[in-house]
Parts: structure tokens; sequence; C-alpha cells
């Protein structure tokens, strides 16, 4: 139920303002027993050095109202594994 209230969250709070600059935001893992949500960016956040300060100051804030139990928000910043693929093959000039 947390999950979807976090969902609603970012759909009407946090995602538009993502997406005014080429971003968006899903989310990785909740754990509503450590009250700790892992969130990854996409598109032009994905990069973006302001990834803490877009949590701190745009995620948690809002998601503070809807859930009290929230402790903390991790950005998961691992690259995936297709990219890492392409960026081998784009090396070995395969591409």
């Amino acid at each position: 139920m947390d999950r979807e209230k976090i969902e609603k969250v970012l759909d009407e709070k946090v995602r538009p303002a993502l997406a005014a600059d080429g971003g968006d935001i899903s989310i990785v893992d909740y754990d509503e027993g450590e009250g700790r949500l892992v969130v990854k960016f996409l598109g032009a956040c994905s990069g973006c050095p302001a990834q803490q300060q877009t949590v701190e100051g745009i995620v948690e804030k809002e998601l503070d109202d809807a859930l009290p139990g929230l402790k903390e928000v991790i950005v998961d910043t691992s690259v995936d594994q297709d990219i890492i693929d392409f960026a081998k093959k784009l090396l070995r000039h395969e591409i």
C-alpha cells in the first residue's frame, strides 16, 4: 500500500519537475520496515551531479507528508549492464 502512495506522490509532485529537465525517477526497492526507499534517476537525470540535492529538495520533501515512516531515500547510481555491454562494443569498434 505504501508503494502505491509513493508512486502517486512521484507521479503528481516529483515526475513533472524531473520531466521538465528531460528526466524521470523509478522505484528500485522499498523496505517499509526499515523506512528505506531506493530510487534510480532516468533520462537526463541519470547522470546529473545534483541527484542528491534533488532527493533532499524534492523527493524527500514531497514524500515526508505522505509517508511519515520514511527514514531515508537512497539513490541507486549503478549502471545497467546493457549500457556497459554497448560501451564495450563501441570501444571495440563492433558497432
